[in-house]
């Protein structure tokens, strides 16, 4: 899924969001009399005013961050870098 933050907003506040999904997603929980539990691999990617992109490539921006979240791991998040293009391509 995607969320989309509107208005300014800092890296050091958007951690503090994934984190906060992390933990809550990471709460055990009851199916079919099963206890289950998640982990959250998330990619972040930011479109600042003077730099902004179409939504799709946004997206692909936070994909490749979230498949370097689960390669460092699983279970954290990761802000999208130029440099993790080269890992993809």
């Amino acid at each position: 899924f995607i969320i989309v933050v509107d208005g300014h907003i800092t890296e050091e506040q958007v951690g503090y969001l994934a984190d906060k999904i992390i933990a809550i997603l990471a709460e055990p929980f009851i199916l079919n009399e099963y206890k289950c539990q998640m982990s959250t691999s998330i990619g972040i990617s930011f479109a600042h005013f003077d730099n902004m992109r179409p939504a799709e490539q946004l997206s692909k921006e936070a994909d490749i961050a979230m498949y370097n979240a689960k390669k460092n791991g699983r279970n954290t998040y990761q802000f999208y870098r130029a440099e993790y293009q080269d890992d993809v391509l």
